[in-house]
């Protein structure tokens, strides 16, 4: 999981960010056709919302990696648990 870069967008593109697992930011893309002297405060909300995308995708890929986990446990527990049952009577 640490290893995995996810990749969040903004603008239609015009601006990424990239993060890895640990939630580090590895990578900002900016498009130069939104730069804008003008209008800073645009470009600033959209490297804010390309940020907040990308480590949306990271916590969407967290809890689905940790949910396959616990599903795993449950079912071990359930067959562990009949294990132990059968032991005992």
């Amino acid at each position: 999981m640490q290893k995995k870069v996810l990749e969040g967008t903004a603008g239609g593109g015009m601006v990424t960010v990239k993060v890895n697992g640990q939630k580090e930011v590895v990578d900002v893309a900016i498009n130069e056709e939104v730069v804008d002297p003008e209008d800073i405060d645009m470009l600033q909300d959209l490297v804010l919302a390309a940020t907040n995308d990308a480590l949306k995708k990271v916590d969407e890929l967290t809890n689905e990696t940790m949910g396959q986990f616990t599903k795993r446990n449950e079912h071990a527990r359930f067959i562990l648990g009949g294990i132990t049952e059968d032991a005992i009577s």
